[in-house]
């Protein structure tokens, strides 16, 4: 069984591709490299866009009010949720 999200994937893209060739339109997609997002636009520019360690650093530390109120009392521990998610993503 087809995920719904791949089939929602499947369905823009085969409903954009005409609407490209017929009018002036130019879209965007944004993903994740995963293979079978990929193939539907093989062939296509693209361009790949990464954060740095310090954008997702950013963003976190922008975050920290969402966090429970034991962490947003402690800067270690701030730190270190910074340094991990900022390692784990890798980019992304």
């Amino acid at each position: 069984m087809t995920h719904p999200r791949a089939l929602s994937r499947t369905t823009c893209s085969n409903t954009s591709r005409p609407l490209q060739v017929k009018s002036d339109t130019r879209l965007m997609f944004t993903s994740r490299f995963i293979a079978d997002i990929q193939s539907q636009f093989a062939g296509l520019p693209t361009l790949e866009v990464r954060a740095t360690e310090l954008d997702v650093r950013r963003f976190v530390a922008g975050r920290t009010e969402y966090l429970a109120k034991c962490v947003q009392r402690n800067n270690d521990l701030q730190n270190e949720i910074e340094d991990k998610v900022s390692r784990a993503v890798d980019g992304m």
